[in-house]
């Protein structure tokens, strides 16, 4: 009996309350996640578990249990990062969490560089949209976009970042610049689905702060359907730079509004809290830093990394 692996097993059984979803995420037979629970009782001489057809609840003496197995899971896997800091390379499974947008134009053009500098490690890039469970998901690093509300985790900033209001050429020519904030009640918006956090725009005004709760006649679930609309004279929007970079640096997006908006929008690369930060999260993190150094390439201007910018246009 692998009575390590059972544990864990038990572990993601009351994480997600479903057998099958835990046989799911492990990537195991339901029946071997049966066996394998069935085995750890078993062996305890208890039962952890009430089943039935429809719902799976933890005894009490499963609750008591499973606080001690959490334990035991952590530190085995402390014991293993601090055996693995003491190593020169990386090596093992590095899982990397990020936003869809991003990981596509400033995560996964990268990766092969990253992996040829170390060949025993293996890479899984996880796209998410609005929010992703580090934690439950066996993460071992993810870019976040926004603030951190999760107090165990640990998040170390990576680049700067800020949104600006766009429009192309052709709507502008067409439109009109706006020249103050309140002007934009007389243009048509792209902004995002729902109540998103993203229809906050802020700015500041002779020194007085505000906020514009934007509501377009065009809204859309994500930045790139945004982009691809306001590139095309479908209005104005505000979207983050890591979007907009190159589109404003060939010339197909313009600034507005620049002396008004107030949106600083740093991007973090995010960790569980451990003691030990084992190298292939550290390596994985510096290297980030290094391709956003000195300034973010997907920014304007010559003082950047010319290499990572070349990379990211494909």
């Amino acid at each position: 009996m692998d009575l390590l692996s059972n544990i864990k097993v038990f572990i993601k059984i009351t994480e997600l309350n479903s057998l099958a979803g835990a046989a799911n995420k492990l990537n195991i037979s339901r029946s071997s996640v049966t066996k394998q629970i069935a085995s750890l009782e078993d062996y305890l001489g208890v039962r952890l578990l009430n089943r039935t057809t429809r719902s799976i609840s933890l005894t009490d003496i499963g609750e008591s249990y499973l606080h001690k197995a959490r334990d035991i899971v952590e530190a085995v896997d402390q014991a293993q990062v601090l055996v693995n800091s003491s190593q020169k390379h990386p090596r093992g499974l590095l899982r990397i969490a990020s936003p869809t947008s991003f990981g596509l134009r400033h995560i996964s053009p990268h990766l092969p560089k990253f992996m040829s500098k170390f060949p025993e490690l293996q890479v899984e890039l996880i796209a998410y949209e609005d929010h992703i469970d580090i934690i439950k998901e066996s993460i071992d690093v993810a870019i976040r976009l926004t603030e951190l509300e999760d107090s165990s985790l640990i998040r170390r900033k990576i680049s700067p970042g800020r949104r600006t209001i766009v429009a192309s050429p052709e709507y502008i020519n067409k439109n009109g610049k706006p020249n103050a904030p309140d002007d934009l009640l007389q243009h048509r918006l792209v902004t995002f689905r729902g109540k998103s956090i993203y229809n906050d725009w802020h700015f500041s005004v002779n020194g007085i702060s505000s906020i514009m709760h934007a509501k377009g006649d065009l809204s859309m679930s994500s930045g790139e359907h945004i982009l691809r609309a306001v590139i095309n004279g479908g209005g104005i929007a505000m979207l983050s730079g890591y979007i907009t970079g190159r589109q404003i640096r060939d010339g197909k997006l313009q600034n507005l509004l620049t002396e008004f908006v107030k949106e600083e929008d740093p991007i973090y690369a995010v960790y569980p809290s451990k003691k030990y930060l084992s190298p292939k999260i550290k390596h994985f993190i510096n290297y980030l830093i290094e391709l956003y150094s000195p300034n973010p390439y997907w920014f304007s201007g010559d003082n950047v990394n010319k290499e990572a910018r070349s990379r990211s246009l494909i």
